[in-house]
């Protein structure tokens, strides 16, 4: 039970944007995401001051890659890839197929 509760305490934190990831990969790097035919990936923030965060095929953080490095999202027909903010101060960041190291 402790380890579970570990696990969702450092999730919590890295989803909160209160922990920036080093990432650190010292080969090759593939990474990639596949929406298929009719499929929906949303990143949606609604309400005043809401966030959301949402890498796909991404690294977000302090990033070195010393190696290939290959991201790749591959989108099917009819397939939407949607990032939303609605509201006052609302933020909604999504990172396709990137390294990103961009703060809030």
């Amino acid at each position: 039970m402790k380890k579970i509760a570990t696990a969702l305490f450092v999730s919590t934190l890295l989803m909160s944007g209160l922990a920036q990831a080093e990432i650190q990969i010292k080969s090759s790097n593939t990474q990639s995401f596949k929406a298929g035919k009719n499929i929906i990936v949303a990143n949606t923030a609604i309400g005043e001051g809401a966030r959301a965060k949402q890498n796909i095929a991404s690294n977000q953080g302090k990033v070195t890659i010393n190696g290939a490095n290959k991201q790749t999202v591959e989108v099917g027909d009819n397939a939407i890839i949607a990032n939303t903010a609605i509201g006052k101060n609302t933020i909604a960041i999504q990172n396709i197929a990137s390294n990103s190291s961009a703060t809030e």
